[in-house]
């Protein structure tokens, strides 16, 4: 009989050296091979369906949709759509970083760590509440308020808690859930628990990397700035502005820095208003190295502000520079911005107790200049010395400054004297109206009689003078206001003597007219009467 062939032997399949590949991530055509896949698929037959190639990419998705963030975008999609034949000679995947041991680092001689017996009973090693880990980020777990590793908190709280983030990693792991997103999307799974949370997460991302690109943009405003400093200060000195990116640098980190506390323990329950609402971490790399430049520069416009003082800056322009500092950090001082406060401060009172005396000086050359008492002079002397010390107070120095003092004392005395020059000119103004009677009554003579009203109406401009100067700040009882009341008191005692006066030689010239009369009428009467006796002889 004919010699039958034996069958080939089946091939033996090592089950041990199968990689754990899920069964979702292999690819479709494994499921149209024999019910038994190769080494690396799955040895599950799964038959070809709609709704199962659904599923199986929603699970897919799924799963990049957890793991963004937590691998590159290459080594997600090497995973997902690895090809069938690399998958049979693939090697096992290795442990994850984050789970592999740390290397060994070996240690100089000399320092070694010390043993735990050898330390003293009560002598607790001092450990640091709070320790960053080999990518600087600090997290703190609010359940047992110890450090917690970063790597095992979700990635909402990595987002919220990360001091070394940028807006460029924020945008890579928003792309990548934003493309997860569409896919479980397009395999029915949008109201999915993992793409809620994604989406809230989200947001969380968009938000904190408009915040970061914000800080990023102010900080290269700043540092540009930084690097032309002294062009800004001769420009400030020179009556210019300064540029608008290092003002008002502390109150815009106030926008951006979380308001209460840690913006992972902020309230959630309404998570749309605390999307628009939370802040960056105060301790930030970005905020801390804007913090850290504004406050060096702020040191460094001090120390210029000193020298143009020491070089001669007027008050004005000083304030102006303060005022900038004071815009830098808010009216923080840190000790070299308090050091040389006390010699600017110095400066600032010299410089305003030398204006004081040049104001001095420009008022009596204004005197020596016209009779008529310069009120306005001297008021605005006064209200310009006033006006620098209130500036330099409000810079920061002290009202018992000398040079203040001194200041104030000849602004005092101006105030007095405008006071007494307004009442002097009420005083001249009475020596017009006296002056103005004498010519008239130099014009009549010495028997002559002025007209009545005349005095009395000086007196009463007088009057008016006398109020106005008390309006405007004379003081009632004056010298030159009692002067210019007695005046007015002489004035009206001449106009009444000059109206009995009047009425005198009005009387005495109506007596002379009706004797005149009379006698005329008498003359007449006795020429009757001899006409009469001529007519009876």
């Amino acid at each position: 009989p004919e010699e039958v062939e034996p069958p080939s032997p089946r091939p033996e399949v090592h089950l041990e050296k199968r990689p754990f590949v899920p069964s979702h991530k292999v690819k479709p055509d494994a499921f149209e091979a024999d019910w038994r896949a190769p080494i690396g698929q799955s040895v599950m037959w799964k038959p070809k369906s709609e709704s199962l190639d659904r599923s199986r990419r929603l699970l897919a998705s799924l799963h990049d949709l957890r793991r963004a963030g937590q691998e590159s975008p290459e080594e997600a999609t090497t995973v997902s759509t690895a090809p069938a034949e690399a998958a049979q000679t693939a090697a096992p995947p290795a442990a994850p970083p984050q789970a592999a041991a740390p290397a060994a680092v070996a240690e100089p001689e000399g320092e070694k760590e010390p043993d735990a017996a050898a330390t003293k009973p009560g002598e607790e090693e001092q450990q640091p509440q709070e320790e960053e880990d080999d990518v600087g980020f600090v997290p703190i777990d609010r359940r047992s308020n110890n450090v917690a590793n970063f790597q095992d908190l979700p990635l909402f709280e990595q987002t919220l808690c990360n001091l070394q983030d940028d807006a460029a990693s924020l945008r890579n792991v928003a792309e990548q859930i934003r493309e997860a997103d569409g896919a479980c999307s397009d395999c029915g799974g949008a109201r999915h628990a993992s793409t809620v949370i994604a989406r809230r997460l989200l947001g969380v991302l968009d938000r904190k990397m408009e915040l970061l690109e914000g800080v990023q943009d102010r900080l290269d405003l700043v540092e540009a700035a930084f690097a032309r400093k002294e062009r800004i200060v001769d420009r400030v000195c020179a009556g210019g502005e300064a540029p608008p990116e290092i003002l008002g640098v502390a109150a815009f980190l106030k926008k951006y820095i979380h308001a209460h506390g840690e913006p992972q323990d902020a309230n959630k329950s309404d998570f749309d208003a605390f999307v628009h609402s939370f802040g960056l971490p105060e301790r930030h790399k970005t905020v801390v190295k804007l913090r850290d430049l504004i406050a060096d520069f702020a040191d460094w416009w001090t120390v210029a502000t000193l020298k143009k003082a020491e070089g001669g800056l007027d008050v004005d322009n000083i304030m102006r520079m303060l005022d900038v500092v004071k815009s830098m950090t808010g009216g923080k001082k840190s000790e070299k911005m308090q050091e040389a406060a006390v010699a600017i401060n110095d400066k600032i009172a010299e410089q305003v107790l030398v204006f004081a005396e040049g104001m001095v000086k420009k008022d009596e050359f204004a005197c020596s200049r016209s009779d008529v008492p310069q009120v306005e002079s001297a008021r605005k002397a006064a209200r310009d010395i006033n006006f620098n010390i209130k500036e330099a107070i409000v810079g920061g120095c002290p009202t018992d400054h000398p040079g203040l003092v001194g200041a104030k004392k000849i602004a005092s005395e101006f105030e007095v004297l405008t006071k007494s020059r307004i009442a002097e000119k009420a005083h001249i103004h009475a020596k017009m109206q006296l002056m103005k009677d004498d010519n008239a009554q130099q014009v009549l003579g010495p028997d002559g009689i002025v007209e009545v009203g005349l005095a009395t109406r000086g007196a009463e401009s007088i009057d008016d003078a006398m109020k106005k100067a008390v309006k405007e700040g004379a003081p009632k009882v004056h010298e030159h206001l009692e002067a210019a009341k007695n005046i007015a008191s002489t004035l009206r005692e001449r106009d009444g003597v000059r109206k009995r006066m009047k009425n005198r030689q009005e009387r005495m010239e109506k007596e002379k007219l009706e004797k005149e009369k009379q006698e005329k009428k008498n003359k007449k009467k006795k020429k009757k009467d001899e006409d009469d006796d001529d007519d009876d002889d």
